[in-house]
């Protein structure tokens, strides 16, 4: 938790003060969350919106210095069902003999409690199942083939495709409201943490239908039925196999 975390968590706590019952501990709680405010540069605003805004765990994407596109895809899906919103970094060091460098990608998501631990579970199970699926359709290719590992990461991204359309249900919002939703989070992720979204993508050069349909067709395959109590566990189900 850096600094502005800990200033924002006072701030609130001392919000939830001043609607004390003896008018001097709410009036002195109210003066210290303004001077908290001043102090971090933090808004009114902000305090009060962004009190059920949380950061989630930093989760390992890549270990590249850029992001594939199938993978933007796969988060940009995460972030569409569970109304969160991901930031990433890239890490940079070198091997045991420092000879190479070596690179590592991570993701956050931003949001309600509740949806970070969602979509956290949520990202780790698709991104499991999505390399193996993609693993499995390179491994069917001829070896012959030019260009195998672009037409396995289109395969992916067809199956973003696929796994966004079978996810649907599950948004507890609708545009609108997801909408506000993100607004209040990148203020949050503005004012706190600054410009964290420092992610490079690899863009691909053309598209093979071919792939990018068997993709689809496997990625509607998968289930996630979420819990009626949204602190329950998200349970997600393969049905390609």
């Amino acid at each position: 938790m850096n600094e502005k975390e800990k200033a924002l968590a006072k701030i609130q706590k001392c919000l939830r003060l001043a609607n004390s019952t003896n008018p001097h501990e709410a009036a002195q709680a109210l003066k210290q969350a303004y001077a908290l405010m001043r102090k971090h540069n933090i808004s009114e605003g902000v305090a009060i919106d962004c009190g059920d805004i949380t950061i989630g765990s930093e989760l390992n994407a890549t270990n590249t210095n850029k992001i594939p596109e199938w993978l933007n895809h796969l988060v940009n899906v995460i972030q569409d069902t569970f109304s969160v919103v991901a930031t990433c970094r890239t890490y940079s060091g070198s091997n045991y003999y420092g000879s190479r460098t070596t690179y590592k990608s991570t993701i956050k998501f931003h949001g309600e409690r509740s949806d970070v631990i969602i979509a956290e579970y949520a990202f780790n199970f698709l991104l499991r199942l999505l390399r193996k699926s993609r693993s499995e359709y390179s491994s069917q290719l001829s070896s012959f083939k030019r260009n195998r590992t672009k037409l396995a990461d289109q395969y992916a991204q067809g199956w973003c495709i696929g796994v966004n359309n079978a996810l649907r249900d599950l948004r507890r919002f609708n545009p609108d409201e997801q909408k506000k939703q993100r607004e209040k989070i990148n203020n949050y992720i503005n004012t706190v943490h600054g410009d964290l979204d420092t992610k490079k993508i690899t863009k691909q050069t053309a598209t093979d239908m071919t792939s990018l349909r068997a993709g689809f067709n496997d990625g509607q395959k998968v289930e996630i039925n979420r819990g009626i109590n949204t602190t329950e566990q998200t349970y997600l189900e393969d049905k390609t196999a």
